[in-house]
């Protein structure tokens, strides 16, 4: 695991070397691609050392990825603090992002967040698509135990709710 994490250091310090100064974008690429292979693991490695550190700032892009990440790794803790990193960044947001956001949550099976996500976009004049809508629906429809959602259960009626309001 730290090789194949050393080698993306070498290959960014060999593009430095050659007058390539690595940015935010083949780091965006490795996390999306650590976690494409399943590789969890050295994805949030990346993560921790270049963008965790500061080295490379992350864009609307990276956080998508990073969302993405935190729904197919299971590492649903991780979502708030990125949403947090997110809304305190000098990033023009849009739907995606958000999106992005809600279907980390749903993949782990947690609506109850949803209403502030959408309370969030709705703050800053950003509509809900039906994108927004389909984990929600996804997590109803293919759960069969969802960790919190049921047809039943109040933060999904909350985040239903939440998400008809603005519609």
């Amino acid at each position: 695991t730290h090789a194949r994490l050393a080698d993306l250091t070498t290959v960014l310090s060999e593009m430095s070397n050659k007058g390539v100064a690595p940015d935010v974008i083949p780091v965006t690429s490795a996390i999306d691609g650590f976690s494409r292979a399943q590789e969890f693991k050295l994805a949030w490695d990346v993560y921790d050392r270049f963008l965790r550190t500061g080295i490379v700032a992350p864009t609307l892009p990276t956080y998508a990825v990073l969302f993405d990440l935190c729904g197919y790794s299971r590492q649903p803790t991780q979502i708030f603090p990125l949403f947090t990193l997110l809304l305190e960044s000098e990033l023009v947001l849009n739907t995606n992002v958000f999106n992005s956001i809600i279907e980390a949550y749903c993949r782990n099976g947690i609506v109850s967040p949803v209403p502030s996500v959408l309370e969030a976009m709705k703050q800053r004049g950003i509509a809900p698509t039906t994108l927004t809508v389909a984990p929600l629906l996804n997590l109803v429809i293919f759960s069969k135990q969802p960790a919190e959602a049921s047809l039943d259960d109040n933060s999904l009626r909350r985040a239903a709710k939440s998400l008809h309001d603005q519609l």
